[in-house]
């Protein structure tokens, strides 16, 4: 009887408080943050958060709490990403002070935390003054800690009705005796006045860093590091960064030269009685590109948008002691007032189910351009066959043997800077250390061996054929003699005292040619040349594109976030005139004539792409456990934009992962495998986040998994008062009536009385959630509770919770009964079918009943009871 009471609780005051500052910040006189304290009550003064304060309040506490679960869950794996320390070392780390193993944090908040100029025995999790980014001389600043970084800045700005987001750049602790680098705070940057201000300076390698003296980095000594991004709030109707792309073009050409010791070809009875020569021609060219796009379908309302841009390029070419380098950069800067909108709905467009729009290319603002690196120059070998240099084209008579074409290694690395700045404010910025390849040359450029049968057209065979010239001559020569198998892409040219009587054409050139070896005619003619060039000259022309593409614009600051495993998009070699391989566009940016028209890596709700790749058919183009519910588009967000009425409407917030809001919802991706198919990929939820995230550390993709979203009720309230909290039910609580005064007379949002039709999205009703009374078996209330997806279910499931039971407060939204299978809606015709789009709820819809209850939730603590006595 007394479980069913209702009883008091103790306060709950160690939660930051969404809306009004309880927490003093301090900082040291270099800037560096230094502590974040909760003072119980202060939130009832109501003095506003300033910026920089709940920054730092609420990204210290986010780092420490999610690092210290990330450490207890899985010790090896955390200490060799966040702090290269791998075996027997890492054992050390596991230890307290008494050798005892660490297996619990009771503070749920990080014990001393590693600082910045050494490590301890105790717990690894770090805070905001000490978060790793260079340990010993290995960069280790990721995805996941990133997210926690932009998730505290967007929690923020979705509280503020402010235009412009708030922009904070970092402060680095280098100690270059460790090699070492930290985060050791950041500071805010309120405004610039105009693209030379030394806050926007260029930035630096990180090795340019470690070669001062050891220091902070703040105030005149501020540095940008290319790699390390500024923390940026997110918010509507801003255009950002979209896509950066570079290759190398490679065009290699190569002329044969025959050569006969007697007049009289009829007496030719060898191939000793000819000697081949041959020219290697190659010119390589470094192309890039990169754009900016508004994103919305309105045109951009701030003032006079400024983009600039600038790309520091190295290129190496090298072979055996052989080295070739080249270094420059290029500067872009516009104006772009107005900034046209992409205009979805609009013109074509309307009607038109979004993944099918196409985009106002005047809202992309693009440049591409190229650098000659080297210009088309023939190999140079020695008498040996060894590869000596370049030179003009010109046949070397005196190597006597045919050395295949070099395997050079070529490496390109770009240091992109770019920006948007708008009366004074950065709306957008990016510092990306790369993309950086490193290609062989000759792997690229070669074909298959040749083996039999008409494979003639193979002209970059490297295999020997019986007459003791690789395959690759050999094909050339044969094509040149029969104009057979030719490959696209190559040049006939007539050879020198080629009769006029012939015509220009590969079939008389291809029958002079043959005439040299024959000693026959060819219509009348005999061919008496000593020296003879191959009339055909195969011609190819490698790249490997590499295109870094935004994927959300929300998304966009870490390489990550735009390098994608799309096949026949990145890092994948094309060849103009192969056959035997797979060919690929040249890339080219929106809004550039001949362009694309939206980048691949787009893909809100309803688009499919990598996801596509990997399932193998659309169903992740349609699911929500990796991409928002019928968010199509940049337009569809609805974040908050005032103070939040529960820590629910955290559920609103960008999350800083690909179309994704904080995540209210039951579904793992990681755990998701498909029963119904025969021999399922039993990794492929798993496969499918990685590649959505484009995290290439397994260990720290899964850090960024939605599910973890559970862990932001233990940082913050939206309760005026901690006395407020008192009374809260129990995430634990086992009976159906404590639930039901909970949860009745709640607003649910339903469509279980809808018919949905292919042509018009379900009809929404709201409906008050009534009490489970009498007839309680089968009600929504009921199935809420105890139904097969309901609360007590879900929590007496020991592969979820080993104790079977709630141990944090947002463990309760793994309860599926509550959003995705919740009584109130029908999701008849979602799962399967080209129509999902059409019949699917909006994100808000599924997360109504968590967004509403969590903040009235706590977990389990030892009841108060409270006696009242009268008289």
């Amino acid at each position: 009887m007394l479980d069913q009471l209702g009883t008091d609780t103790i306060p709950a005051d160690d939660r930051l408080n969404l809306n009004y500052s309880n927490a003093v910040v301090q900082l040291d006189a270099n800037g560096a943050f230094l502590s974040a304290t909760i003072v119980p009550g202060a939130e009832t003064n109501l003095v506003a958060w300033t910026p920089t304060n709940f920054f730092f309040a609420a990204a210290d506490r986010l780092l420490k709490t999610y690092t210290t679960n990330w450490f207890h869950k899985d010790p090896s794996n955390f200490l060799a990403t966040y702090y290269r320390i791998t075996g027997a070392a890492a054992n050390y780390y596991h230890q307290d002070g008494f050798g005892n193993v660490i297996t619990n944090d009771p503070t749920g908040f990080g014990l001393t935390n590693i600082p910045y100029y050494g490590m301890t025995n105790e717990l690894p999790a770090f805070g905001l003054g000490n978060i790793p980014v260079l340990v010993s001389n290995t960069f280790v600043y990721s995805p996941s800690i990133n997210r926690l970084l932009q998730l505290a800045a967007n929690i923020y700005d979705a509280s503020t009705n402010d235009f412009y987001p708030h922009v904070f750049r970092p402060i680095f602790y280098h100690d270059s005796v460790a090699s070492n680098v930290f985060i050791v705070g950041f500071e805010e940057i309120q405004s610039v006045v105009g693209i030379n201000d030394t806050q926007l300076s260029q930035p630096i390698d990180i090795s340019v860093l470690l070669s001062q003296p050891s220091g902070y980095s703040s105030g005149a000594s501020a540095v940008n590091i290319f790699g390390v991004p500024w923390i940026i709030g997110a918010k509507k109707y801003l255009p950002n960064f979209n896509t950066f792309y570079s290759y190398n073009s490679m065009q290699v050409l190569r002329k044969i030269q025959v050569s006969r010791t007697k007049n009289e070809p009829w007496n030719i009875n060898t191939s000793a009685d000819f000697r081949t020569n041959q020219m290697i021609v190659m010119g390589l060219t470094n192309h890039i590109g990169f754009g900016f796009w508004n994103s919305y379908a309105t045109n951009y309302p701030g003032l006079s948008p400024v983009i600039y841009a600038r790309d520091y390029i190295r290129m190496s070419l090298s072979y055996g002691s052989y080295n070739y380098s080249y270094f420059t950069n290029y500067v872009f800067l516009k104006n772009q007032n107005p900034w046209l909108g992409s205009g979805w709905g609009q013109g074509n467009n309307y009607n038109k189910p979004p993944a099918n729009q196409e985009p106002n290319p005047d809202s992309f603002v693009s440049t591409n351009l190229d650098f000659g690196f080297i210009p088309m120059l023939a190999l140079l070998f020695d008498q040996a066959g060894n590869f000596i240099g370049f030179s003009p084209e010109q046949w070397n008579s005196s190597v006597t043997s045919l050395p295949p074409f070099p395997s050079f290694q070529l490496a390109t690395t770009n240091w992109f800077q770019g920006f948007i700045i708008d009366n004074g404010h950065v709306i957008d910025y990016v510092e990306l250390s790369g993309p950086t390849t490193i290609r062989n040359l000759g792997d690229e450029l070669k074909d298959p061996d040749f083996l039999a049968g008409n494979q003639t057209s193979l002209m970059w065979s490297t295999n020997n054929s019986k007459s003791g010239l690789n395959w690759g001559v050999q094909n050339q020569i044969t094509v040149s003699q029969l104009d057979k198998n030719v490959p696209q892409g190559g040049k006939w040219n007539p050879p020198a005292n080629y009769p006029a009587s012939l015509a220009a054409s590969p079939e008389d050139e291809a029958g002079f040619f043959y005439a040299f070896f024959t000693g026959g005619k060819y219509k009348g003619l005999p061919n008496t040349n000593l020296i003879q060039q191959a009339p055909y000259t195969p011609v190819r022309t490698v790249t490997s594109p590499t295109i870094w593409t935004v994927n959300d614009p929300l998304v966009h600051y870490l390489s990550s976030d735009l390098n994608a495993p799309l096949s026949g998009l990145t890092n994948t070699v094309w060849r103009d005139d192969d056959p035997y391989h797979s060919t690929l566009p040249k890339p080219k940016l929106a809004g550039i004539p001949g362009g694309t028209p939206i980048p691949q890596r787009y893909q809100p709700w309803g688009t499919g792409g990598q996801m596509d790749e990997i399932a193998g058919d659309n169903r992740f183009s349609f699911y929500l456990g990796l991409k928002d519910p019928l968010v199509t588009g940049s337009d569809d967000w609805d974040f908050p934009r005032n103070h939040y009425p529960t820590a629910g409407w955290l559920g609103r917030v960008h999350r800083g992962t690909p179309w994704q809001t904080v995540y209210l919802k039951a579904t793992n991706i990681i755990e998701y495998v498909d029963a119904a198919r025969i021999g399922a990929d039993q990794n492929l939820g798993n496969k499918a986040w990685l590649a959505w995230l484009g995290d290439d550390d397994e260990y720290d993709g899964k850090n960024s998994r939605p599910i973890q979203d559970a862990l932001l009720f233990d940082v913050f309230t939206a309760s005026p008062h901690p006395n407020a909290t008192r009374g809260a039910l129990s995430v634990n609580q086992t009976h159906l009536a404590s639930w039901s005064a909970l949860l009745s007379g709640m607003m649910a949002i339903t469509n279980i009385t809808d018919v949905p039709s292919f042509d018009s999205p379900p009809l929404l009703t709201n409906v008050v959630v009534d009490p489970a009374g009498f007839n309680v078996v089968d009600s929504p209330l009921w199935l809420i509770v105890n139904g097969a997806n309901g609360i007590n279910q879900t929590r007496a499931n020991t592969n979820i919770f080993s104790a079977g039971a709630f141990t944090r407060i947002g463990d309760i939204l793994r309860v599926p009964a509550l959003t995705e299978q919740s009584p109130f809606i029908n999701r008849t015709g979602v799962v399967t079918g080209d129509d999902r789009l059409e019949k699917d709820i909006s994100d808000e819809q599924y997360e109504w009943l968590p967004q509403q209850m969590l903040g009235l939730l706590r977990c389990t603590t030892a009841p108060r009871y409270v006696v009242y006595c009268y008289g």
